[in-house]
């Protein structure tokens, strides 16, 4: 047996590797009820992240292990148990985000057939009295960003609104108020985040520009410069000065966070190939001096 296995993301020179031996460990106490698990919560949950590093699993290892896990919690019925409820739900969340982060042609529309089952999940009794308002948004977040996938920009637009509602927040004003909680104002200016992306796409560039500076802002503020999610609220920002046709700006702006996502996650992080893929294709597309709408979303997205 191999002493590492290529299937998870850590940081610095060991980019992509974690220890086999640690991950049957840690397998081996998620069967043992007797262990009492004291470490932090986001390493509770077994299937998605890397015991060494508590970074998520990437690329076809996510989607083995979420599908496994899938497999195994499919048929319990979720209406039965809060316990039952919990495990069909993060395990259809799971192959959902699986799906919808891997590039394969066709992955999005497997995605939508978790995300359509993670909706009707949503939407259960239990479900309204359990889960929590932050919980339930990100379910609207989740399937808002598999439907903007698909280019179904007012699904996604709808569902992202719901999401912001979850939190108690005015969607039409596409402001976060002032006194909203840390953890609700980081949610929150994702989910705006993400809501900018479609006005951007839309020809909205002025609002775009104006939410998304808004996300780095509170990213920064509240995560810090070397945070996963400032650097992709400054991606999104650069996105939209570019589509904006501002893009010297977009670009200096792209150099920098792949810089830092360099230095910080090293290149094997999904946010920092993003980047570095778009920093190339905007540099490309200056060359090219394009000034069309639909050049400037290709060139992003990176088909061009």
């Amino acid at each position: 047996m191999p002493l590492i296995h290529t299937g998870c993301a850590c940081k610095g020179e060991g980019a992509g590797f974690c220890h086999v031996k640690c991950l049957a460990e840690y397998a081996r106490r998620k069967e043992n009820k007797k262990y009492k698990d004291t470490a932090p919560l986001y390493n509770r949950f077994p299937w998605t992240y890397c015991p060494t590093c508590t970074h998520g699993f990437t690329g076809k290892m996510k989607k083995s292990l979420a599908m496994a896990r899938y497999d195994q919690c499919k048929a319990l019925d979720p209406e039965q148990s809060i316990d039952n409820l919990t495990k069909v739900g993060f395990a259809t969340w799971n192959i959902c985000k699986a799906y919808l982060s891997m590039p394969d042609e066709g992955t999005n529309e497997k995605a939508l057939e978790y995300a359509e089952e993670l909706l009707r999940i949503s939407k259960l009794p239990l479900t309204l009295s359990a889960f929590s308002n932050p919980m339930k948004s990100s379910i609207y977040c989740l399937v808002g960003e598999v439907f903007a996938g698909l280019g179904k920009s007012d699904e996604a637009l709808t569902h992202y609104q719901d999401g912001l509602t979850c939190l108690g927040i005015d969607a039409s004003t596409e402001t976060i108020p002032k006194d909203t909680s840390k953890d609700y104002c980081i949610m929150a200016s994702e989910i705006m985040s993400r809501i900018g992306c479609i006005h951007s796409d839309s020809g909205e560039h002025e609002k775009a520009v104006k939410i998304c500076s808004q996300y780095v802002a509170i990213s920064r503020d509240i995560g810090g410069h070397g945070s996963t999610s400032y650097m992709v609220a400054r991606y999104q920002l650069a996105r939209s000065l570019f589509m904006a046709g501002n893009v010297s700006d977009a670009i200096e702006t792209m150099e920098k966070t792949v810089e830092d996502a360099r230095r910080v996650l090293g290149l094997q992080q999904p946010i920092a190939i993003t980047c570095l893929k778009s920093l190339e294709q905007m540099k490309r597309s200056k060359s090219k001096k394009c000034t069309k709408k639909q050049e400037y979303i290709l060139s992003i997205d990176g088909n061009k």
